[in-house]
């Protein structure tokens, strides 16, 4: 289930019933106890989806989340923050015509970055997005990288230096490290960390 720490103690995400079998997400303190309603989609079925979303805690103690939905209200993946009693809108990830799904999100600071992972009938895709100003505006949507095979979904991270990077493994291609709107020092460092890693087990 996925979980940040916040000053007020940990703040648990998941896909919660309301109702009768309304699946909207939901947030709660494990400190403090309670059940905070978070999306409003009115997934109504019969069942537990295994498409669950993610969260992720930046600047000011402002919640980010992602996550997917076949609601009466909307469907696909979206993306809202919280911060204190006040929410953002939703706004849509992805083309929902290439099954965008499985969205994941990590923070740092002000800087968020959203990725997922699409499928177009020929080859799956990773793609992400990110906004420097604590989710008020975004990128464009970048598809970073294509395979023919099987592939787990896309992970988002930010690295010591602070720069964003998604990690991705495929069959055809194996683990990979995915620059982010072509940082032009992101190359120079994963070749640092890779002879890092070259210099510590050859010794």
């Amino acid at each position: 289930m996925p979980t940040v720490w916040t000053t007020d103690g940990p703040v648990v995400f998941w896909r919660n019933i309301f109702g009768e079998n309304t699946r909207d997400f939901a947030i709660s303190n494990l400190d403090k106890g309670g059940v905070r309603r978070v999306t409003d989609d009115e997934w109504q079925v019969d069942g537990c989806p295994h498409h669950g979303g993610d969260i992720a805690l930046g600047a000011k103690e402002r919640l980010h989340l992602v996550w997917f939905t076949l609601g009466k209200n909307r469907q696909g993946l979206f993306y809202k923050n919280i911060q204190g009693e006040q929410e953002s809108s939703p706004i849509p990830i992805g083309d929902s015509t290439a099954q965008a799904s499985h969205p994941s999100i990590a923070a740092s600071g002000k800087k968020i970055l959203v990725t997922w992972r699409e499928f177009d009938g020929h080859k799956i895709t990773a793609n992400s997005m990110f906004s420097n100003d604590g989710g008020i505006t975004w990128s464009n949507q970048q598809q970073l990288a294509d395979s023919n095979g099987s592939a787990d979904y896309p992970v988002p991270l930010f690295n010591n230096e602070q720069q964003m990077q998604v990690v991705w493994n495929t069959e055809t291609e194996g683990l990979r490290i995915l620059a982010v709107n072509n940082d032009p020092n992101f190359q120079a460092t994963v070749l640092r960390w890779y002879s890092n890693l070259k210099n510590k087990l050859i010794n």
